[in-house]
């Protein structure tokens, strides 16, 4: 069966950066650049007319942001998938793009494999967070614990549920915990599931900082 084309349109202010993304996803299959964009004005006036399955997100642009355009792309076309491509991975950069809905966020200095890793996760509806990312997430996640009160669990954790949340913590997506744990997609998604609810949290990054609390990674 024919793998299913991906299409994408680049939101960044440098016209090297685009041409360097387009130049590295020229020579993968599947995958198609079919807009681009120097900043959200000007992307957003393009979805007008066409909209890609994923849209590569900058976040520091002129006119409108990577911030603002991101909301207002989510908010008129909530099937669309954002990655953030970026140069920044502090914490609160993170966490807002989080917020706002986007799925995934990654350097700009991955390797090719990893964006196209990252691509084809997203668009198989998963999130994906390079391993940068989630370390940073982590190490400040760390420095905040005094500062916040430990939940109680009332319903401890499985060593399933356990090996899944130390695996979502290093950035793995589902499918490569499937894969790790010789489970399937929808099992790790329910883990996934069954896990937020227990440490009442509402995304990877709160997910990661309770586990933490409770020392559970």
């Amino acid at each position: 069966m024919k793998e299913k084309e991906i299409s994408l349109m680049i939101v960044d202010d440098h016209q090297l950066i685009r041409d360097g993304i387009v130049v590295r996803l020229s020579v993968i299959p599947n995958i198609k650049i079919i807009a681009q964009a120097d900043n959200g004005r000007d992307a957003l006036d393009q979805l007008k007319i066409n909209q890609p399955d994923i849209i590569l997100m900058d976040i520091d642009m002129p006119i409108m942001d990577g911030f603002e355009t991101t909301q207002k792309i989510l908010l008129l076309y909530p099937y669309i998938k954002i990655l953030i491509l970026s140069s920044y991975d502090e914490k609160s950069i993170v966490l807002k793009m989080i917020s706002l809905g986007v799925s995934g966020f990654i350097l700009k200095n991955v390797k090719t494999e990893e964006l196209v890793k990252a691509i084809k996760t997203i668009f198989q509806g998963q999130q994906y967070f390079s391993d940068n990312v989630s370390l940073s997430l982590i190490k400040s996640s760390m420095e905040e614990l005094t500062q916040k009160p430990v939940i109680k669990l009332t319903n401890p954790l499985t060593t399933r549920e356990l090996e899944v949340l130390q695996l979502i913590a290093l950035g793995l997506s589902n499918t490569h915990i499937s894969k790790k744990l010789f489970i399937s997609d929808k099992t790790v998604n329910s883990h996934r599931t069954n896990l937020m609810k227990k440490l009442k949290v509402h995304n990877v990054a709160e997910l990661i900082r309770v586990a933490i609390q409770h020392k559970l990674i």
